[in-house]
């Protein structure tokens, strides 16, 4: 997390470069966050699902989730170059739930690949917070 501005903040990813970068030119401005323990509503996070059968594969994968205690809150489906891809946004409690959930859908033999979805977009701003002070 960085601090900036007076009552502003921006949560990155701890291996994003704007944290690397921004440790060594201003690290009194950055600060560690963690998942709040107490939390139980869920954080939404998305995951790229690359499936080799699409028909055969929503049924598990949903499945999946829900043995894993996780509700999926998003989806959509694309085909690109022949492969298609489903984008899930699932809730998680906190950063071993979410990857306990994709070694689940590892195990799935349609699954060719998953991975959490970056956001990587130019128009895409860190998220500003506001603290009370």
């Amino acid at each position: 997390m960085k601090t900036g501005g007076t009552n502003t903040l921006h949560v990155h990813r701890k291996d994003c470069s704007h944290v690397q970068r921004g440790m060594r030119v201003d690290p009194e401005t950055w600060r560690d966050l963690q998942w709040n323990p107490k939390y139980k509503g869920g954080y939404p996070v998305k995951l790229d699902i690359e499936l080799t059968n699409t028909h055969a594969t929503l049924e598990r994968l949903t499945s999946m989730i829900a043995q894993q205690h996780s509700s999926v809150t998003g989806f959509a489906m694309s085909q690109q170059n022949g492969v298609d891809k489903v984008e899930l946004t699932i809730l998680v409690s906190d950063t071993k739930h979410l990857q306990k959930i994709i070694n689940a859908i590892r195990t799935i033999d349609t699954v060719r690949l998953v991975s959490r979805h970056l956001e990587s977009t130019p128009a895409m701003k860190p998220v500003d917070v506001e603290v009370d002070e």
